[in-house]
C-alpha cells in the first residue's frame, strides 16, 4: 500500500501551520479589545464615565514577558486608535505607550524577578504618571483646566483591575506557551 510509507495526519490539513497563527493575534486582540471595551458606556461615576486604561496594562504585561510581541508600529497605533476613540489629542496615548513599552522592557529582568505586588507599585506609579501627562497634555492643547476627576476616577479603576487582569494575561501567556511547546 502507498499510504503505509507515509503518514497522513501531517499531510492532511497541516494543523500545525494553521495553529501557528492563533497565539501570535491573540494579544493583538486582547490590546485592541481592551481599547474597545470600556467605551462602552455603561453610566456615570461621580459625572464621569468610569473607563480603566486596560490598554496600559496589556502594554505592561506583553512589554514585560515577551517585549518583541508588539513592535512601536502596533504600539503607535493602538494609542492612536486611543486617542481617536476618546478625543484626546493625537499621540497623546501613543507617546504614553511607548514610553510605557520601554520602561518596561529595560526594567524586564528586574521586575520579572519581583511579585506581583511591586510589579502592581511599579505599575500604579507609571499609572499616574501616564494621567498626570495626559492631564498635563489636554490643559495645554485646549487652554483651559480640565476637572481633577477625570483623571482621578480611569486612574484608580486602571489600579485596581491591574491584579485580575495581569493574572487573565498570565493564564493566556501560559496557555499560548503550552500551545506552542506541544508542537
Amino acid at each position: 500500500m502507498a499510504f503505509s510509507d507515509k503518514n497522513f495526519r501531517q499531510t492532511i490539513g497541516r494543523p500545525q501551520e494553521s495553529n501557528r497563527l492563533f497565539p501570535s493575534v491573540l494579544p493583538i486582540i486582547i490590546a485592541v479589545l481592551s481599547i474597545l471595551i470600556p467605551k462602552v458606556p455603561v453610566g456615570h461615576l461621580f459625572d464621569v464615565v468610569p473607563a480603566p486604561g486596560l490598554i496600559l496594562i496589556v502594554i505592561f504585561f506583553w512589554s514585560l514577558v515577551d517585549p518583541d510581541r508588539f513592535s512601536i508600529y502596533l504600539i503607535f497605533f493602538l494609542g492612536l486608535l486611543e486617542d481617536i476613540l476618546t478625543g484626546t489629542p493625537l499621540g497623546m496615548w501613543s507617546l504614553i505607550l511607548i514610553l510605557l513599552h520601554y520602561f518596561v522592557a529595560s526594567q524586564g529582568t528586574t521586575l520579572l524577578t519581583r511579585g506581583k505586588i511591586t510589579k502592581w507599585a511599579v505599575f500604579s506609579l507609571f499609572s499616574l504618571f501616564s494621567y498626570l501627562l495626559a492631564y498635563f497634555l489636554i490643559w495645554q492643547v485646549h487652554g483651559s483646566v480640565p476637572a481633577f476627576k477625570v483623571i482621578l476616577v480611569p486612574f484608580i479603576l486602571t489600579v485596581i483591575c491591574f491584579i485580575p487582569f495581569y493574572r487573565l494575561f498570565e493564564m493566556t501567556e501560559n496557555m499560548i506557551s503550552s500551545s506552542a511547546a506541544r508542537r
